[in-house]
């Protein structure tokens, strides 16, 4: 299942708000404008991989943070072996890996 831009604006909004940055500091990060970073939020702008990469360095968070939907994150298994299991990965390979971990639910 795709994210929706404004699913991952949401996201992108509740994360920094929970970090206690600013769209300005994370605009800042990720090289964006301000009016980029709060169109990104507002789900009215698509975000570029190595953008939502910038902002998850910047946040201490990884990507699949981001985009794995919370019962996915929560699970107990998450922050070990997945982070081990993607810790080397490119970005291209972590979001081939979401791809089929997608495919794989899906199929329940």
């Amino acid at each position: 299942m795709a994210i929706s831009k404004a699913e991952l604006g949401k996201r992108l909004h509740d994360i920094r708000e929970k970090k206690g940055r600013t769209q300005a500091e994370v605009a800042e990060a990720a090289d964006l404008s301000i009016t980029q970073m709060s169109r990104i939020e507002n789900g009215a702008r698509t975000i570029y991989l190595d953008r939502l990469a910038a902002i998850s360095d910047y946040l201490g968070i990884s990507i699949v943070d981001i985009l794995a939907p919370a019962e996915i994150t929560e699970h107990p298994a998450y922050g070990t072996q997945f982070d081990a299991i993607v810790a080397s990965c490119t970005p291209e390979r972590v979001e081939e890996i979401l791809r089929v971990c997608r495919i794989m639910a899906e199929m329940e």
